[in-house]
């Protein structure tokens, strides 16, 4: 009797579906789409730096000098801060984003889950511009009287 069963229900899996075939098709298209963005992307910033590559040479990215009157530029400095800065961003955000999502699937009661959940979706939603804008004059004159003197 299981032989019979297991013989049956093999067809089933093997056999897809139309909604299968289309929402495999769909995720293999969104894929493809967002590695061609990739590409793009690096195409057209390797495009646009290439002026910047051809008059400075690749030691544009190797030099920390930028001087307009000397005429000399140098992007270490630039990529250095942005590396670092991101790596210590990367390392505040990751932990914090876990524990909220934790927190909001196991361990909230249910009645908090959803304002909290939609207070977290309004400060994604929030473009990170406003954000530093509202650092620069309403956290940055704060810090400046409160934090700063010790």
């Amino acid at each position: 009797m299981s032989t019979q069963v297991e013989t049956d229900a093999l067809p089933r899996r093997a056999k897809l579906h139309l909604g299968d075939m289309l929402l495999r098709g769909l995720a293999g298209a969104a894929a493809l789409l967002a590695a061609l963005t990739l590409i793009a992307i690096a195409y057209k910033t390797i495009d646009q730096s290439s002026s910047a590559i051809s008059a400075f040479g690749i030691s544009f990215y190797t030099k920390n000098i930028w001087n307009a009157v000397t005429d000399q530029y140098g992007a270490l400095d630039l990529i250095w801060g942005t590396a670092v800065s991101s790596f210590f961003t990367l390392i505040l955000a990751v932990p914090l984003a876990i524990a909220i999502g934790l927190f909001l699937s196991e361990l909230a009661p249910r009645r908090l889950r959803a304002p909290v959940g939609a207070l977290v979706e309004l400060l994604a939603a929030i473009p990170s511009v406003v954000l530093g804008l509202w650092g620069i004059l309403i956290l940055g004159p704060f810090l400046e009287q409160h934090v700063e003197p010790f």
